[in-house]
């Protein structure tokens, strides 16, 4: 399996993941990726290279977005980091057939891999801070926990981690 950059190409594939991973989502009792990624949101991932797939025979069974673009609502909280030098998780999502097979591990250790060799101090990402599952899985990968912050244009309340490198 590997992990690669996606193109154009791939975008069908990656938006029926995000649509799969939604759904189920909203299935387990969390609606904020009910219509989220949207077409646009992956589209602009696409053209500008920050999406990340990892492929079993050629169709992504778990994709991912990194980039320096921190939301403005972080600002509030007390990194380690600094911020010059941060990458940010963003849309990481595995296909709801492929869960809890270590994809979602193997795309974070490409993410370390990828931090590291790039000379980023430290990684930026939040979760939906009702989904203690998530919570636990990326203390778990030993993210440590920043605060909880609420994203104003979703209107949802996200806990933020942090890992240093």
């Amino acid at each position: 399996m590997a992990i690669r950059q996606g193109t154009k190409d791939d975008f069908a594939a990656i938006f029926q993941l995000y649509r799969a991973a939604g759904s189920y989502l909203l299935s387990q009792g969390f609606s904020n990726w009910e219509h989220y990624p949207n077409e646009a949101n992956v589209s602009a991932d696409l053209e500008t290279g920050t999406l990340y797939l990892l492929e079993q025979d050629q169709q992504p069974v778990a994709v991912v977005v990194i980039d320096e673009k921190m939301p403005f609502e972080y600002e509030e909280l007390d990194w380690v980091g600094e911020a010059s030098s941060m990458l940010l998780v963003h849309r990481l999502a595995t296909h709801p057939d492929h869960m809890r097979k270590g994809y979602g591990r193997q795309v974070m250790d490409f993410v370390n891999r990828f931090a590291r060799q790039s000379g980023y101090q430290s990684i930026r990402l939040d979760a939906n801070a009702d989904n203690l599952g998530v919570l636990a899985w990326y203390e778990g990968l030993g993210y440590e926990r920043r605060g909880e912050v609420l994203l104003q244009r979703k209107q949802l309340r996200v806990v933020c981690f942090e890992f240093g490198l």
